[in-house]
């Protein structure tokens, strides 16, 4: 594995010596660096790899040459900006366009910690304004009916319902539930610990709904549970599960039972928090449940609630009662 200090090392006597460092070792070094010394996760270096593709592929027609170190170097924000309204043109979505952004801006952002010291107008370019969506969680109707799985279960199926109740009784997101090894189940104290974003780790407690699910599954298994730093939830290959597979599982349920398209995994972790939002939890509870860095990330699931606050208002408030007693039709 490269480290910061070699990736500099590497890439400061390339230059010195003339060789052209190409787009794809260059893309290595940064993708090195984010995941391993950043802390950012496969998903987003897998996003950003994307991005940063995308931006070369434009760099090579806007400089009609092959795209090395040394031309990267010399990209001005006005390059950039052309790279964006090519896009805009193509009608991207603002949301990829913002993505976009981050990727290019943490590039030369590792440019400049290894001290290749790009252009100092990128860095303060700001990204596109994108509307916040608000989460879209489960009734608790629709959350039920998803932990409760199907009728008739193999092994398989008591994996996939453990999975699903596991993320909405804790609020995991569907990477943090599938990390999860043996041992770290077998030792576990009614709270479990799980590895979110930028590798911070936080206790979440266990309910006994996802306990007794997860000693089923494990129970009916074919799989031996002795490698203790093996996988919680495995395939049928015996091999880990991973999120791809989750999802695809999410899809078919939903439309067996008719769901909305927005029934996901993730939704499941956003109707963990919405339903304790309005049942009185207390939101710096939900939040460190969560493993939110700020509370703002939180706060959005206030509004989530209003609604379903008000519509609970508007039912049982006295006045209503008292109305709908007058006019039992109305």
């Amino acid at each position: 594995m490269n480290d910061v200090g070699g990736s500099e090392d590497k890439l400061e006597e390339s230059l010195s010596l003339g060789v052209a460092i190409s787009s794809d070792e260059l893309l290595y070094e940064f993708l090195v660096w984010i995941q391993f010394y950043k802390g950012r996760s496969e998903m987003t270096a897998k996003t950003y790899r994307s991005a940063i593709a995308g931006f070369f592929e434009f760099l090579s027609e806007h400089f009609a040459e092959e795209v090395t170190l040394s031309t990267v170097l010399r990209v001005s924000a006005q390059d950039i900006r052309a790279f964006f309204s090519r896009r805009i043109g193509m009608d991207v979505t603002k949301q990829s366009n913002a993505v976009g952004m981050s990727a290019i801006k943490m590039l030369y952002k590792f440019l400049d910690e290894i001290g290749l010291k790009p252009s100092s107008k990128i860095h303060v370019m700001s990204r596109p304004r994108v509307g916040k969506k608000l989460p879209r969680p489960l009734s608790m109707d629709d959350a039920v009916t998803v932990v409760e799985g199907a009728g008739d279960k193999c092994w398989k199926d008591m994996r996939d319902d453990a999975i699903f109740t596991l993320i909405y009784a804790c609020g995991l997101r569907i990477s943090e539930a599938l990390s999860i090894k043996i041992e770290d189940w077998e030792n576990m104290d009614g709270c479990i610990t799980v590895v979110g974003k930028g590798k911070k780790a936080r206790k979440v407690p266990i309910l006994r709904m996802a306990k007794e699910k997860i000693d089923a599954y494990l129970t009916e298994c074919p799989y031996s549970a002795e490698d203790k730093r093996r996988s919680l939830f495995i395939s049928v290959t015996g091999k880990p599960m991973y999120p791809g597979a989750v999802q695809k599982k999410m899809r078919i349920m939903r439309r067996a039972v008719g769901m909305s398209e927005s029934a996901t995994p993730h939704s499941l972790r956003h109707s963990f928090a919405s339903h304790l939002l309005e049942n009185g939890a207390n939101i710096r509870d939900i939040q460190e449940l969560l493993g939110h860095a700020s509370l703002k990330a939180t706060q959005v699931y206030t509004k989530v609630s209003a609604s379903a606050m008000k519509e609970r208002y508007m039912k049982s408030h006295p006045s209503v009662l008292m109305r709908n007693k007058k006019d039992p039709d109305e």
